[in-house]
Parts: C-alpha cells; structure tokens; sequence
C-alpha cells in the first residue's frame, strides 16, 4: 500500500499546482503537478494499492485498466523514489 509522507504542501501558484517539501533532508524542492498525479495524490491521503488507484484513475478518466496499471506503477516508482510516497502496511 502507498501513502504519501508527511511533510509536503500542496499550493497552486499561477495556475500551476505544487507540491512543496517541508523537510529537505526528504526531498529539497518542489514537483509540478499534472492532472494525474494530483488526482493520485489526492487518493493517497490514506493507504491505497497499485490496484485501488488504478481503479479509480481508470474510472476518472476513462482509461483501460491495464493502461491505467502501467501509469500508476511508473508514478509510483518516481514518486517514491523522491520520497514523496512511501510504502506502508496496515
């Protein structure tokens, strides 16, 4: 299951919107978010798998499932990679 870490802030900034960290030993700088990935992060609030968020990107924007899979794992793998979102188990 994946969450997103304590530590950020979201801010929409001429137009844009933003994921900011509070802890640079984290992450030291800001994300540009698209449409997606804040439609994601948004979910991941609380825990969520691959699958959940697949499902319901699916669901939001009318794309296969299989399509939506594939997008969740390579935004979760950059996301966690940066220290975004974390594994956690409940």
């Amino acid at each position: 299951m994946y969450q997103i870490t304590p530590g950020f802030i979201r801010r929409r900034i001429a137009g844009s919107e933003i994921l900011v960290s509070m802890n640079v030993a984290v992450f030291n700088g800001y994300i540009t978010l698209n449409e997606t990935c804040a439609f994601l992060l948004d979910r991941m609030k609380e825990p969520q798998t691959a699958e959940q968020l697949a499902q319901q990107l699916a669901e939001q924007y009318e794309v296969t499932l299989p399509q939506a899979l594939t997008d969740v794992a390579e935004m979760l793998q950059a996301l966690v990679a940066r220290g975004v979102v974390r594994e956690v188990t409940v």
